[in-house]
């Protein structure tokens, strides 16, 4: 689906252009939704928080499967297994 705006003026030589006919970016579009569905207040709370583990470490990594924090000393590791893990800095940057 293409979409037509009209004119448009420039904010700096404040002439008068036509908007060029744009198709949506299915690429952007399917980044914008895996983005979307990151728990954004967890991995924040993760980066400003030192220790979030009360137990054991700072926790590094978040598992992007299960949108949640892991702490290596209170999961068992194969329970992340087979899922797509990060480092929570990693998925901080992704997000910005």
């Amino acid at each position: 689906r293409q979409e037509h705006h009209g004119t448009r003026d420039c904010p700096e030589c404040r002439r008068t252009f036509t908007d060029p006919l744009l198709s949506p970016s299915l690429k952007l579009s399917n980044i914008v939704e895996r983005y979307a569905a990151f728990p954004l207040d967890a991995i924040l709370n993760a980066q400003r928080n030192s220790y979030p583990c009360k137990d054991h470490e700072k926790v590094k990594l978040f598992c992007l499967s299960d949108k949640s924090l892991v702490c290596f000393f209170c999961d068992e590791p194969a329970l992340h297994e087979q899922h797509q893990v990060t480092t929570v800095d990693e998925a901080y940057e992704e997000i910005q």
